[in-house]
């Protein structure tokens, strides 16, 4: 069987055309391993989900999880972190860092930790 359709797979145990699972738009090798989702669900590692969780973004016109660009523990695209993991702070173009950059300094009162801005004119400061 070379082509089966939409949300069927070739099922190599029987060389037949067999139905996905109801969860997947499509599948493929096995009824559960989806490739497609249907709205509102997101593809996330063969499976649809309707949270993508910790560390991903759904990417919603292609119904898909996509990863978080590292060290991101949370995000709302593949370039904007809202939150970091416990080492890192956050800066105000939304990347985590260790250290924070020239005319910031590092705070660990904010939820996420942050970068904040120093009083101008200062280069470098502790707390504002």
């Amino acid at each position: 069987v070379d082509d089966c359709g939409d949300h069927h797979f070739n099922n190599t145990e029987n060389n037949r055309c067999s139905s996905c699972d109801i969860s997947c738009s499509d599948c493929e090798t096995t009824a559960s391993s989806c490739i497609k989702c249907p709205s509102p669900t997101f593809l996330l590692e063969n499976s649809c989900v309707s949270d993508c969780g910790p560390g991903y973004f759904p990417d919603i016109p292609n119904r898909a999880c996509i990863a978080c660009t590292s060290p991101c523990t949370h995000c709302t695209s593949s370039s904007i972190c809202t939150n970091c993991p416990s080492n890192h702070f956050l800066t105000s173009n939304h990347q985590c860092v260790t250290t924070c950059p020239d005319n910031t300094y590092s705070t660990t009162t904010t939820a996420p930790h942050s970068c904040q801005p120093c009083t101008s004119p200062c280069k470098t400061c502790q707390n504002s």
